[in-house]
């Protein structure tokens, strides 16, 4: 998955020091993300490569609770797909 950091780069990087995810998200937008979105959103910007599998394995939950998450931030408009529905890449905006 690719990152593109629109959004996120105001709540994650201020004055070279990163912060919480959780606490920036919640005081820069109205639209409230749960905990385990949050917690999605971080691992991506942190590894814009992390694939579905892997988020799986490191939230101890199944693939199919980590891609409804994504299309949930992709409706919110935090993300973006490109390219085909099998594959592709997921984008933070």
């Amino acid at each position: 998955m690719t990152i593109e950091r629109t959004k996120f780069e105001q709540m994650v990087n201020v004055g070279g020091v990163t912060k919480e995810v959780t606490s920036n998200v919640t005081s820069l937008s109205p639209v409230q993300l749960t905990d385990r979105q949050k917690e999605i959103s971080k691992m991506m910007l942190n590894n814009p490569r992390i694939s579905v599998k892997e988020m799986s394995l490191v939230l101890s939950l199944a693939e199919r609770t980590i891609r409804r998450d994504l299309s949930v931030l992709q409706t919110k408009g935090f993300i973006r797909h490109d390219g085909p529905d099998k594959g592709g890449d997921a984008g933070l905006l």
